[in-house]
């Protein structure tokens, strides 16, 4: 509906503001009060739903009684002519003159280069407010359910704590208010969905949780510049929010505090009981992980005593359940401090599985880590190659040391996030050193997931790639560039995909392209093309029939080493398939169920802990069991109090390859963490294997043994707590700890004194899929 009249009722309409797909606002006069107003015309069809109007009262109601000065007060509500043919639902509101906090990133990322940062102060002045808002909404009954920076506007007439304007948030209940949670959500156009959680793009209707996920968007959208996940249509997005990590913020934009990934990725879990238990618990984790000091209206709340509401900083990783001393922020004072008996994060040293105790037929991997000169001690900060970087004015200087590795990874990621924009970025891709300028590399292709349902196989796994090249010559008159993927050059017959053409501007080309049937593009191709084609006959000539075309080329490492595999077949166990796997009916790599047992652990530890019904609590504690120990847990289980079921629920297989090795039933392949990092290693020991790959499998490795650490701990967590009897079950300290662990092992954890990142599993898996990058060099004729 369009609202065009020049009064409605007693309120003059002044000037409409915007119109989306649930909504459309005036801007209007109301003359007995003297005052300007807001007036939020619904569209609904109210004659086709006939619950619309009890819905309308009952949600306008309750958000009328909202009181705080963060939230926008209404002041009417109406269904004007409800007996007429055309009846209108409509809100009174408080009109705020004011810019949104979308209009804020904008502007900030348009005055700033590629990298920079907001103020910390700045960032934490305006979230504290909206975090605060949430939870006074949540604790009267009302999540928003559409929180994005649009509905965040910033009061040009309330500056005092904020030079861009105070926070205020509006919209609160309008989609629930209109009925369908997806339906709503899809026809209010592609802003939605860029920020819906999970469980609502599932059609639930979703809990306070679901608004900490949507403030977790809007934070990583602030700080890498771009948004998690995009596509074609609103149905695309949502399936990416339901089935596919994003890519992690660091690897957009490395000058993003370690601590600070961690609590966006900790609001942005797929299970909302993995996210912050409230909005407060965010904003106090987010000052201490920008250094700043927690803002006073937050420390005055009192926290009920959940280990969830602990900081992302630990002071180690934990090993014992001693009392835990509250790290201190930048300035000197103590953090938020956690719940009286909360279990003591400290670390211990590692036991050397994944370094010391190497199982027959299994290559050492310290040894060959170590041989790798090149790569630093710190995993985090390798060394950067030299490089050059675009200043303003088109002038260049060499840039201060960055990381190879995140470079690299900042530009694949921004060009699929960001858009046409990225086009002007690709000047800053990282080149080879001098010794190699007679091949530099112009350009890199990766793969993502479009989290689409696959016609065969598993559902949209690897199935996009993206490719970003620069300082391409542009082409003669009539010919063009064209993309390829190239089949594996040790198959009988060679095939080829088109992936498209590319557009040059000013040398540089940004190009994706997603398989129509949503197969894993990595399955059978290995190699990257190029070609340069006059368009004959209307398309270009498959590359397969003549080389003269060829003009830039990349491919994996396929020369068999001293065990007689290749790099490409070691990338692909932890990416695609793994025969291991298969044979239990697991489909994809091994990087993909290292990350899903991980997340399934968090999910029963919190259900453990949530479920009413105290046989589900030890049933849930039991299924822990077996994903970390595989058959191991039969003989964890053999003195459980009488009564205990010692078997797992449905959807658990005893027999499938644990994510710890079982030492009574050992197999060759090991558990997930250790099977991962065999074909880790054997990637770095692969002829052909780039120096990025390299360097990423080594940093990686390091990585995982502090997951390892966790995970140990949660099984030793688990022997005892499967042993306790029913009286002292619910208060074993076990039980916290494993909750402790589990989140330090999916999301990663800092250590305060260090600012050292311990990245967890969810990163691990974007690092491991990163390793199928490829480098993109003129063609030599190979």
């Amino acid at each position: 509906m369009s609202v065009q009249p020049q009064s409605f009722g007693k309120y003059q309409l002044l000037q409409r503001l915007g119109s989306g797909g649930m909504a459309e606002v005036w801007k209007a006069f109301d003359p007995q009060l003297r005052r300007n107003v807001a007036i939020k015309y619904l569209h609904a069809n109210l004659r086709t739903d006939p619950d619309f109007m009890i819905r309308f009262v009952r949600e306008a109601q309750a958000i009328a009684l909202l009181r705080h000065p963060n939230i926008v007060q209404i002041y009417d509500f109406q269904i004007a002519e409800p007996d007429s043919e055309t009846p209108v639902a409509y809100m009174v509101m408080e009109y705020i003159e004011s810019e949104t906090l979308a209009d804020y990133i904008r502007r900030f990322r348009q005055n700033n280069p590629v990298g920079t940062l907001p103020p910390a102060k700045e960032i934490v002045s305006l979230f504290t407010p909206i975090c605060l808002a949430v939870d006074y909404a949540h604790q009267h009954g009302i999540i928003h359910r559409d929180i994005k920076p649009s509905n965040i506007l910033l009061d040009k007439h309330n500056a005092i704590r904020n030079a861009a304007g105070e926070p205020v948030l509006s919209d609160f209940g309008i989609v629930k208010m209109m009925g369908t949670e997806v339906g709503a959500l899809t026809s209010s156009g592609t802003g939605t969905p860029m920020y819906v959680p999970p469980e609502q793009a599932r059609g639930l209707p979703g809990n306070e949780r679901s608004d900490i996920y949507s403030l977790g968007v809007i934070l990583y959208e602030i700080y890498t510049g771009t948004l998690p996940f995009r596509g074609d249509n609103a149905r695309a997005i949502m399936m990416q929010h339901i089935t596919e990590r994003h890519t992690p913020p660091r690897l957009i934009n490395p000058n993003i505090p370690p601590a600070l990934e961690i609590v966006i990725l900790r609001c942005m879990e797929k299970e909302p009981q993995a996210r912050f238990p409230r909005a407060s618990s965010l904003a106090a984790a987010l000052a201490e992980a920008l250094n700043v000091p927690v803002p006073e209206e937050v420390k005055q709340l009192k926290y009920p005593a959940d280990i969830a509401d602990q900081s992302t900083h630990f002071n180690s990783a934990p090993s014992d359940f001693s009392t835990l001393t509250p790290p201190e922020n930048g300035n000197g004072k103590q953090a938020v401090s956690p719940p009286a008996g909360t279990p003591t994060p400290q670390k211990q040293p590692s036991q050397g599985l994944l370094r010391d105790q190497n199982p027959p037929s299994f290559i050492p991997y310290q040894s060959h880590v170590d041989q790798l000169a090149a790569i630093p001690s710190n995993p985090l900060q390798p060394s950067p190659p030299p490089m050059q970087q675009e200043k303003p004015g088109g002038h260049f200087q060499q840039p201060s040391a960055n990381s190879k590795l995140y470079l690299v990874l900042i530009a694949l990621a921004l060009v699929f996030l960001i858009g046409a924009g990225l086009l002007a970025l690709v000047q800053i891709l990282p080149q080879e050193p001098a010794a190699v300028a007679s091949n530099p590399i112009v350009g890199h292709a990766y793969f993502t997931s479009s989290g689409e349902v696959a016609s065969q196989g598993p559902s949209g796994m690897d199935d996009t790639i993206h490719v970003m090249l620069s300082q391409l010559p542009a082409p003669p008159a009539g010919e063009h560039y064209y993309c390829w993927l190239l089949s594996d050059k040790t198959q009988v017959e060679t095939q080829s995909t088109r992936l498209g053409r590319l557009t040059l501007n000013n040398g540089s080309a940004a190009l994706s392209y997603t398989d129509p049937h949503h197969q894993n593009l990595l399955v059978n191709n290995s190699r990257f093309l190029v070609t340069l084609d006059n368009d004959r006959n209307g398309a270009p000539l498959d590359p397969i029939t003549t080389r003269s075309t060829w003009r830039y080329f990349a491919e994996f490492p396929d020369t068999p080493g001293n065990d007689g595999t290749t790099g490409l077949t070691h990338m692909r166990h932890l990416l695609t398939s793994e025969p291991t796997l298969q044979r239990f009916k697991l489909d994809g790599g091994l990087a993909f169920w290292f990350l899903q047992d991980v997340e399934e652990i968090q999910r029963w530890s919190k259900e453990s802990i949530d479920n009413g019904n105290f046989t589900n609590r030890r049933q849930k504690v039991i299924n822990i069991l077996y994903i970390l120990h595989g058959q191991c847990a039969r003989q964890d289980l053999q003195n459980v109090p009488a009564g205990v079921i010692n078997r797992p629920d449905v959807g658990i297989d005893t027999t499938q390859i644990p994510l710890l090795e079982c030492p009574q039933n050992p197999v060759p392949e090991g558990g997930h963490v250790r099977h991962t990092l065999f074909h880790l290693n054997g990637l770095i020991q692969s002829p052909g294997a780039t120096a990025y790959q390299k360097q990423l499998a080594a940093q990686i490795t390091r990585e995982m043994d502090d997951v390892n650490a966790n995970l140990e701990q949660i099984l030793k967590d688990e022997q005892k707590l499967v042993l306790t009897d029913d009286a002292h079950f619910d208060t074993a300290p076990e039980r916290q700890d494993i909750g402790l662990q589990i989140r330090m092992a999916l999301s990663g954890w800092v250590d305060p004194a260090t600012q050292t990142v311990h990245p967890g599993a969810a990163i691990i898996y974007g690092q491991i899929q990163s390793l199928a990058t490829f480098d993109i060099a003129p063609y030599t004729g190979r």
